[in-house]
């Protein structure tokens, strides 16, 4: 059976051009993951890398393809592809780059299968999509209380086509794309009631709401907007204007123009500045990623006012894709080391593990800062800290060593916490 015969493709089309503006390609039978990476194919190491990264987030084709081809092979990583595609465990987006003349697509999306991140998950990855949309369906119901109006109506049609479509006429997804599916249905399903009761929600709160998770309908900002032909506010949901404060010397362009970035003050660079950032040149010889705000600002006022040798970012907590996109850009014009410091409780070490991931993906090397069982040792005990039960994960041992089971004790500190003791911090930042 050929490649063709074993994979479906979902085409998105515009109005205004002849030929489909994008593709999606997926398994027509889902293989499952451990069965998948256990075929006799002799790439295991490579789709296990490969999901490891793409489990966390879609990523961009050719970053990705790049580091993979430099790591392994051109062949092997296209091989990898073609297995994981098939199974169903992997989809790929592509774009035309000539929609009004042509096909000519290019790859630019990598991202798991809504069947895999059911797998991983722990939900029913086989579980038919007559019975999915029959039970988001019933999510819906529970939410609109027999309301059927306004944007309500909006999502009743939605799930009755099976395609969300935008005022202008252009299809924003299917249930094909579950995730994306899911997220706009149940989202719009939200504003519906928040409208219906007069309240307006920060769209991170309704995302935890739908998935449990306050990220995930970050990434659907443009979608939701599409799709209603109406701003998020009045859709009654607010999302915070995200800055990303970086201090140091660098030089970059952005828009066409030239700008510098100069050590005695921090700049703030908006995701569209980072987004259309080409970084030109770096003279600091490290990245310094901090995750609290107001120890960001005491040790830069403190001791890296009189530097010029270290890039400081304020990390505020996980790093935004934006972030993780200057981070990226960083890196890709002078591998330096990445050194990071979060709070002493799960969430801190998580999030510190989940950069080191994507800086070591970068090519480059993360040194832990002040995350050791002598600082867990001045610690007061008064700050409860995150759960600790999410450090189950045994990657975190090489990084953190002892310190994942003193914390899993419930002996937890605060990064401000440690600045009472700032002669201790100076002369062990980097």
């Amino acid at each position: 059976m050929s490649i063709s015969e074993r994979v479906s493709v979902e085409y998105i089309s515009k109005e205004g051009t002849r030929f489909p503006i994008k593709k999606i390609e997926s398994g027509k039978t889902y293989g499952g993951i451990d069965s998948t990476l256990t075929m006799p194919s002799g790439l295991q190491e490579l789709m296990q890398d490969l999901l490891k990264q793409i489990s966390k987030g879609p990523k961009q084709y050719s970053p990705m393809a790049s580091r993979f081809i430099a790591k392994y092979s051109s062949k092997a990583f296209d091989d990898a592809l073609e297995v994981l595609l098939i199974e169903g465990v992997i989809q790929i987006e592509s774009k035309n780059l000539r929609p009004k003349k042509g096909k000519v697509w290019i790859r630019t999306v990598i991202k798991l299968d809504s069947r895999a991140h059911a797998d991983m998950q722990g939900n029913d990855p086989k579980e038919s999509l007559e019975d999915q949309l029959k039970r988001l369906t019933e999510e819906v119901d529970g939410i609109s209380c027999g309301c059927s109006e306004g944007v309500m109506e909006f999502v009743s049609k939605a799930l009755s086509e099976r395609q969300i479509v935008a005022p202008s006429g252009e299809i924003i997804a299917t249930p094909q794309a579950w995730i994306k599916f899911r997220s706009l249905v149940m989202c719009l399903a939200y504003v519906a009631k928040l409208q219906r009761e007069g309240r307006r929600e920060p769209l991170r709160i309704v995302s935890s709401w739908v998935w449990g998770k306050s990220k995930v309908l970050d990434q659907y900002k443009r979608e939701i907007v599409l799709a209603t032909g109406e701003s998020l506010t009045k859709l009654n949901l607010t999302a915070s204007f995200e800055i990303t404060l970086l201090y140091g010397n660098m030089t970059y362009k952005s828009n066409g123009a030239l700008a510098i970035a100069t050590a005695g003050i921090p700049v703030a660079l908006s995701d569209d500045t980072i987004k259309d950032m080409d970084v030109i040149g770096i003279t600091a010889d490290r990245i310094f990623i901090v995750e609290n705000m107001a120890v960001f600002r005491e040790i830069l006022y403190r001791k890296y006012l009189a530097e010029s040798n270290t890039l400081l970012l304020w990390g505020e907590g996980y790093l935004s894709s934006a972030k993780k996109r200057l981070v990226g850009k960083i890196l890709a014009t002078r591998k330096i080391p990445v050194y990071v410091w979060s709070d002493l409780d799960a969430d801190g070490l998580l999030l510190t593990k989940d950069i080191a991931d994507f800086v070591e993906g970068c090519g480059s090397t993360v040194k832990v800062v002040l995350m050791s069982a002598n600082e867990i040792a001045l610690s007061a005990g008064k700050f409860c800290g995150s759960n600790h039960s999410k450090l189950d994960n045994h990657d975190l041992v090489p990084l953190f060593g002892e310190v994942v089971e003193m914390i899993k004790a419930g002996k937890t500190m605060e990064q401000e916490e440690l600045m009472l003791f700032y002669e201790y911090v100076e002369s062990r930042l980097p």
